[in-house]
């Protein structure tokens, strides 16, 4: 979505609307009246909806899931475009419209009698929408260094949201709508943003409604779940055409290769694509045990490689030019490498089976709570030992080591928040339903858009999916001789036996060790190129120094992660905060 608005109906600057691409040449559905400008962008036409009149002008980004039957809780023909369900959703429903409008898309709204601008975003990604505010002007957009390029924003990095890009999961309560770009501010998802002459209101997305325990048998449960699963992967590959779905030896992979078998069609093709290690490497990799599985349902199966000199700690400058943010991710090589088997292969998705954890794969409620417990005593050792020293952890509430510099300008209400005791431990899910992961939220932030121009759909994130699995009772998730048992009663029949009761994991990224040691050293020859633009400013670049000459000398330390997104916030530093 890209618009530029006049909340006071000032002529709009040619400046302004020719850094955002508005021009009333372009093609796709756009709009212009009196102070107001706005384009719906997306290759895929059938995703674009808008609607103008003399009283606004709305336009919509995105799918919704389940239009017709949203169509008839509003009154309306089921065949109504996805944009004009939107706006009446959001009119009958308010706060509670992201919860009804299932899917992913975005949504503007403009009153031209009252000047006021509404921006609204699905409770998970497709696309991000961000805004810059200056004088009476609102300009839009999903990239944020367009915005940073207006006259009225300019590019500056945000200390505060730099640091909370890099943040871990005790301080992303702070996150909200920050970007790393100061001025540039983030539509979260399910948020509604209005805005009108010298105001701006943001309201939240209603609470889920308390999930109801399903009332049905196990047996029950797995129909339930196929018959969504289905749903899910055909809408996917009818809207996507040809896609892979990524296959290991997993439940999560191997459940979508089989559904999507089950429902592909001269109009929904599909093919399979594995990570496998380097010819000639003798790793151990699952290209036999997916190779089982395709072989049985009879689809295309292809396998990736990257290249042995990309790098997986300096991530390659169209991701940070892309991504515009420091947190690229440990297996961006990877992902570049698998998006372009993708492409050239005809496909236009990249269906991945990432976080089926969330859903029909959840480990039983024991072993939840014994990783929990894990986790709580750490912290509460943590804790512990941080009082006792009268420190609060700041260092180590980041994914990397930011520099001392940045970390005594953060705000004090941050340590506040690490200095409070870890929460008790909840109550275990037995005879109640099982519920949502806490970690939702953190999946609902990905997009889906990519630098090669496919789309990443993360099926498993599917609200259908989510809201039936978290009303099964916790029971249901631990049979007793049986790991993920819903999985596997699903996939019973469906894939060979051995793949469907395989309980050995493979590395996603088959040579990941075998790279982050033997590319310390080149990484390690970046550092001082870092320490001449400035990236210590930010960074903790002498760590960082001495994390790679470990790794180089010593092999895998426990810190090589850390090392890795490190170098991928200085890259981003290096790459964008110098204007390159």
């Amino acid at each position: 979505m890209y618009a530029l608005v006049s909340l006071d109906e000032a002529p709009l600057q040619q400046v302004e609307l020719d850094v955002l691409g508005l021009s009333a040449a372009m093609s796709g559905p756009h709009a212009f009246a009196s102070g107001v400008a706005v384009a719906a962008v997306d290759p895929d036409a059938n995703a674009l909806g808008l609607l103008k009149t003399s009283a606004g002008i709305t336009a919509f980004a995105g799918f919704l899931d389940e239009p017709e039957e949203l169509a008839a809780t509003l009154g309306l023909a089921a065949e109504t475009p996805a944009v004009a369900l939107a706006l009446h959703a959001l009119r009958r429903f308010g706060d509670e419209a992201p919860m009804r409008l299932v899917g992913e898309w975005s949504l503007f709204h403009f009153d031209l009698q009252g000047r006021v601008l509404t921006l609204l975003s699905s409770l998970a990604y497709r696309d991000p929408m961000h805004y810059a505010i200056y004088g009476q002007t609102v300009a839009i957009s999903p990239d944020m260094l367009t915005l940073c390029r207006l006259p009225g924003v300019g590019r500056r990095i945000d200390p505060e949201g730099f640091a909370l890009s890099v943040s871990r999961a005790r301080l992303r309560a702070f996150m909200g709508s920050r970007t790393p770009w100061r001025g540039v501010i983030r539509v979260a998802q399910g948020t509604r943003e209005i805005f009108s002459a010298g105001n701006r209101r943001s309201i939240p997305p209603a609470a889920e409604p308390p999930v109801t325990l399903f009332r049905g048998s196990f047996e029950d449960a797995v129909e339930a779940s196929n018959d969504v699963c289905k749903r899910i992967l055909q809408q996917q590959l009818r809207r996507c055409g040809r896609s892979a779905i990524l296959l290991s030896g997993g439940l999560d992979s191997t459940l979508l290769n089989c559904v999507g078998a089950g429902v592909r069609s001269a109009d929904a093709e599909m093919f399979a694509l594995t990570s496998v290690a380097p010819a000639g490497s003798e790793i151990p990799d699952e290209r036999d045990v997916s190779s089982r599985t395709s072989a049985f349902l009879g689809i295309e199966h292809r396998f990736v490689s990257p290249a042995p000199w990309v790098s997986a700690y300096i991530p390659s400058a169209t991701t940070v030019n892309f991504m515009q943010e420091p947190m690229v991710g440990l297996r961006h090589y990877l992902y570049e490498a698998l998006n372009a088997e993708v492409v050239q292969s005809g496909g236009r998705a990249l269906l991945d089976g990432f976080n089926g954890e969330m859903s029909l794969t959840r480990k039983p409620a024991r072993h939840s709570q014994a990783g929990w417990w894990k986790r709580w005593y750490r912290e509460l050792r943590d804790w512990n030992a941080l009082r006792t020293q009268q420190r609060v952890s700041a260092g180590d509430a980041f994914h990397v080591r930011l520099s001392a510099q940045l970390l005594h300008s953060l705000p004090r209400e941050w340590g506040d928040l690490l200095d409070a005791r870890p929460l008790a431990a909840p109550a275990p899910a037995r005879g109640r339903p099982f519920g949502f992961n806490p970690s939702l939220g953190k999946m609902a932030m990905l997009e889906t858009a990519t630098a090669e121009g496919i789309r990443h759909v993360l099926p498993y994130r599917d609200m259908r999916l989510l809201r039936l699995a978290a009303s099964f009772p916790g029971e249901f998730y631990e049979r007793p001789g049986d790991t993920r048992p819903l999985a596997r009663a699903m996939l019973r029949g469906r894939a060979p036996e051995a793949v469907r009761l395989n309980t050995v994991a493979r590395p996603f990224s088959p040579d990941y060790e075998l790279r982050i040691v033997s590319q310390a050293g080149d990484a390690l020859a970046h550092v001082p190129g870092y320490r001449m633009a400035g990236v210590g400013e930010w960074l903790d670049l002498n760590w960082l120094d001495e994390a790679l000459r470990k790794i180089r000398d010593h092999g895998l330390v426990g810190e090589h992660k850390e090392a890795q997104l490190a170098c991928g916030a200085a890259e981003f530093l290096f790459l964008l905060n110098s204007g390159s």
